[in-house]
């Protein structure tokens, strides 16, 4: 995600996240904060899917960015 946005995520925290992506990431975010945080143990595993169906849909959009000039 770094290099397709040039932005440096892994140095941002959850809230500065949220508000560059303008909220689209905000359940599966605060979902992650409290896996690690309040060390709750995940239902499910949908936070993470979500994260990575944002990270192929930024990839996909590149693509198509660098396809079509």
């Amino acid at each position: 995600m770094e290099d397709l946005s040039a932005r440096p995520y892994t140095k941002y925290t959850s809230k500065e996240i949220r508000e560059l992506e303008k909220g689209e990431l905000t359940q599966a975010l605060h979902a992650v904060d409290r896996m690690i945080y309040a060390r709750m143990q995940p239902e499910n595993l949908s936070a993470f899917d979500q994260l990575k169906s944002f990270t192929i849909n930024q990839y996909n959009q590149k693509v198509q960015e660098v396809k079509h000039g």
